[in-house]
C-alpha cells in the first residue's frame, strides 16, 4: 500500500482519493485476466478471474468460483484480502480517521454511531 501511495504521489504530485487503490486494483486484476485469455469477452475472462491469484496493495486478490455460495465475491479473509477498517471519530474539536480493525494496526475501538 505504501509503495502504491508513494508511486502515485511521485507521478501525479498528490495522493489518490480514498477509492484510488481499489479502482487501480480492480482494473489491474481484470487486465491480467483479459491478457491471459487474450480477449475482453466476459464469458472467457470470468473463468480466468475465478482461478487467478493476484498480489495487490490489499493482499492477495482471489474470487470465489461459480460453484460457491459466495459466487464471484472477493475472498475476504486473513491471508488473502484483508484491509484496514477506518472510522471517522471526533478528536480535538474536529475529526480523524482511526484504524479500528485489524491487528497490529488497530488504533482505537469502533464507536457505534447514534443513528444505528
Amino acid at each position: 500500500t505504501e509503495l502504491f501511495l508513494t508511486d502515485f504521489d511521485a507521478e501525479y504530485g498528490r495522493l489518490p482519493t480514498y477509492t484510488g487503490g481499489t479502482a487501480y486494483e480492480a482494473i489491474d486484476v481484470w487486465s491480467q485476466a483479459a491478457n491471459k485469455v487474450g480477449t475482453l469477452n466476459e464469458d472467457d475472462v470470468i473463468p480466468q478471474l475465478e482461478q487467478q491469484s493476484v498480489d495487490s496493495v490489499f493482499g492477495t486478490i482471489e474470487f470465489y468460483p461459480e460453484s460457491s455460495d459466495e459466487v464471484h465475491n472477493l475472498v475476504y479473509e486473513e491471508g488473502k484480502t484483508w484491509d484496514l477498517m477506518l472510522q471517522w471519530q471526533e478528536a480535538d474539536g474536529g475529526g480523524e480517521q482511526v484504524s479500528v480493525f485489524y491487528e497490529p494496526y488497530t488504533e482505537g475501538e469502533f464507536q457505534t454511531p447514534d443513528w444505528i
